[in-house]
C-alpha cells in the first residue's frame, strides 16, 4: 500500500480476478500473454512448450524467461512458434 503497487485499487478487486483451477486447459483459456519460466533444460522446455501450444488460443503470446537456451531449440516444432518470444519478468 506505501508504495501503490495496487495502483489505487482495492485489494478484494485484485483477488477477486485471480482464479485456481485444475486444468492447464481453462487456465489457459483466455489468456493473452504466458510465461514460461521452467529450469534451463531443453527437454522441459520442449514439453512445456508443447503443452502450452496445444492449449492456447490462438490470442495468446508465449514467452520464455529463457537466459542460456535458444528459443528456436524448443519452439521449433510448435504450430504455433510464430507467437513464441524470449521475455525476462
Amino acid at each position: 500500500a506505501a508504495n501503490d503497487l495496487l495502483r489505487g485499487q482495492a485489494i478484494d478487486a485484485v483477488l477477486g480476478r485471480i482464479a485456481v483451477v485444475a486444468e492447464l486447459e481453462e487456465a489457459l483459456a483466455d489468456a493473452v500473454h504466458i510465461q514460461e519460466n521452467t529450469p534451463e533444460i531443453l527437454g522441459v522446455k520442449r514439453e512445456v512448450f508443447s503443452l502450452i501450444d496445444a492449449v492456447a488460443g490462438p490470442q495468446a503470446v508465449i514467452a520464455s524467461s529463457t537466459s542460456a537456451l535458444l528459443p528456436s531449440k524448443f519452439t521449433d516444432h510448435l504450430h504455433g512458434r510464430h507467437r513464441c518470444l524470449v521475455v525476462h519478468p
